[in-house]
């Protein structure tokens, strides 16, 4: 596909979450009521828990390369993290400062890329919509619980994994996860009751990101706040550079196809989680929700030019 046309695939598949992000902006400019850790709240402990268990019980297809997209997301987040801990570790940040940046590197947006886009690059009848959907399926539980652990205000481990247990959003992730890696489902009549709910999770999501944006990226301010800007972008580089570049690697080493290859360095390529803005909104304090607001933005906006790029290099 040539750069225009990945381009317009890409735009067209993130401006379904434009209108909710853009009525979160409104909120945020003009409603000074609405209090973004209430739904962040109402997100980590009901509408985001249902969608995770609303969308991986469904049936998984269970194959050998599953195995390897397990093995693939295990190394590269490893990978990543070291990288990326190593890089930040050069600017003496605190230890939640470094959580922060981290959660806005590792949790990457499920798979943005549209079928049509899919075809050329993978070249086998069939690979693309049920390895997709496995990659998806991984890519949520991955964005569940590791979000909830960066997102953590404690500091041991047995003390984060503690705060996990409490907050349903990773149970649910694993629940889901394992009853469609079982192939069990949740039956006719549970879909049915928590479909509602699973389908308000995201426009909810994204109307937070937008109420966050409102509320606390204004332009004159982040241009004379050079201290945000640089993490923002140093974060921003690992997350859309550096993690593809891993990615890459890891196909080359492991016995991957290009087909699944070309789908899984393109995960690999996907800009910050929109979800990272409900863990800072709960956990974090005003500032932080800014800079991960920017980082959801920049990444998101910079993807554009980023993914089409990556496009034209996969075989």
């Amino acid at each position: 596909m040539t750069f225009i046309s990945t381009l317009t695939a890409l735009v067209q598949s993130l401006g379904s979450v434009l209108l909710p992000v853009l009525l979160g902006i409104l909120f945020g400019r003009f409603s000074q009521r609405m209090e973004d850790r209430t739904v962040a709240t109402c997100l980590l402990f009901f509408f985001l828990p249902v969608y995770l268990l609303f969308n991986l019980a469904r049936p998984m297809q269970v194959d050998k390369e599953l195995g390897l997209v397990f093995f693939f997301f295990f190394f590269h987040t490893a990978a990543l993290w070291i990288v990326s801990s190593f890089i930040l570790r050069m600017f003496h940040l605190s230890q939640k400062a470094h959580s922060l940046i981290l959660m806005t590197i590792l949790l990457a947006h499920p798979f943005l890329i549209p079928p049509q886009m899919l075809s050329p690059l993978t070249g086998e009848t069939g690979i693309a919509t049920g390895t997709a959907a496995n990659i998806y399926h991984i890519a949520l539980v991955i964005v569940a619980v590791l979000g909830m652990y960066l997102g953590s205000q404690k500091i041991s481990f047995p003390e984060r994994l503690f705060e996990m247990l409490t907050v349903p959003v990773a149970l649910f992730g694993l629940l889901g996860f394992a009853l469609g890696l079982l192939g069990v489902g949740l039956g006719e009549t549970i879909p049915k009751i928590l479909s509602p709910s699973a389908q308000a999770a995201m426009p909810l999501t994204f109307l937070l990101l937008g109420f966050l944006i409102g509320r606390g990226l204004h332009l004159f301010e982040l241009l004379s706040s050079a201290q945000i800007l640089f993490a923002a972008g140093i974060a921003t580089a690992l997350k859309l550079v550096a993690s593809p570049i891993i990615g890459v690697l890891l196909v080359h080493i492991m016995p991957i196809g290009p087909a699944l290859g070309n789908l899984l360095i393109l995960q690999t390529a996907m800009p910050t989680a929109a979800i990272a803005c409900i863990f800072t909104a709960y956990y974090g304090q005003p500032p932080d929700r800014r800079y991960v607001a920017l980082c959801i933005v920049l990444s998101c906006l910079i993807c554009c030019v980023t993914i089409p790029i990556l496009c034209k290099f996969l075989v």
